[in-house]
């Protein structure tokens, strides 16, 4: 899927100076998310944009910036829009899920990604992060999630009070500890 968007993208970046790889990665598992990576030496690329002294100071010369570009290409229906203007580095206007559907996809996360035993511990750093900023939960593009990945499979709709036992069984078997753990490795 990214394929053809490979040479837009490194022009694109590359009009602004910033010289990047691009890299599409298969997912190890059938998935319909297909992801790719874009790559650039660190050290390069701060100088380029200026950044203060001190930061780079703390920069070895070949650290790498990596943005990872994921696409669901089979998303659940249910969800909802908005239009967010931004303005640099120059102006547009970008159509994205609104941030309770991003929500619902979050919790879908916490509560039914598939980790055998292990904890994403980044799941729960942005859970907290939803709860304190965003707490509006799109309910209904969450059972369309859940729904889709097999993990409820009642004729009944999700209401507040099953998805609020849901989450609180979740919550019981969380082993905090491990979430930590994963979270201090990405710092």
């Amino acid at each position: 899927m990214f394929t053809k968007y490979k040479d837009y993208i490194i022009r694109e970046f590359s009009s602004f100076g910033f010289n990047v790889e691009f890299e599409e990665r298969a997912e190890v598992k059938h998935s319909k998310i297909e992801s790719a990576f874009i790559k650039a030496n660190t050290f390069d690329q701060m100088i380029l944009i200026e950044v203060p002294g001190k930061m780079m100071s703390d920069l070895r010369k070949n650290n790498l910036i990596t943005i990872k570009l994921k696409v669901d290409t089979n998303s659940p229906a249910g969800f909802s829009t908005e239009m967010k203007y931004l303005f640099s580095p120059v102006q547009y206007a970008v159509r994205m899920y609104s941030t309770p559907s991003l929500f619902a996809g979050k919790m879908h996360a916490v509560m039914f990604r598939k980790w055998k035993t292990r904890v994403k511990g980044r799941d729960w750093y942005d859970f907290a992060w939803y709860v304190s900023n965003y707490p509006r939960l799109d309910l209904r593009h969450l059972e369309e999630r859940i729904r889709q990945s097999g993990d409820y499979t009642d004729d009944s709709p999700l209401t507040k009070e099953l998805f609020s036992e849901m989450l609180t069984g979740c919550i019981d078997k969380l082993d905090g500890g491990s979430a930590k753990a994963e979270v201090r490795q990405c710092l």
